[in-house]
């Protein structure tokens, strides 16, 4: 499996190279628990984000407070690519 390298301009957002991977081999789902119960376990490496997209991001979804997103690999819907 290609990695992502997490190279950031001075925007903090990720490269081209990165963009293209996100574009060729994943697609977008909107994160809510029922994504979440799909997917492998996955970590940010920022215990604050992870925090929110475990236990916060799928109840924001069902109240309508927010919709968080996350990509997942094309060929394997239990991956989880931010």
């Amino acid at each position: 499996m290609e990695l992502l390298k997490r190279q950031k301009n001075s925007d903090h957002c990720l490269c081209d190279t990165n963009m293209g991977f996100l574009r060729d081999k994943c697609i977008i789902f909107p994160l809510t628990n029922e994504t979440l119960m799909q997917c492998h376990p996955f970590s940010c490496d920022d215990k604050d984000l992870d925090d929110f997209f475990l236990n916060d991001a799928g109840n924001y979804h069902r109240q309508l407070l927010g919709k968080s997103y996350c990509f997942r690999l094309e060929d394997d819907f239990s991956e989880v690519v931010f």
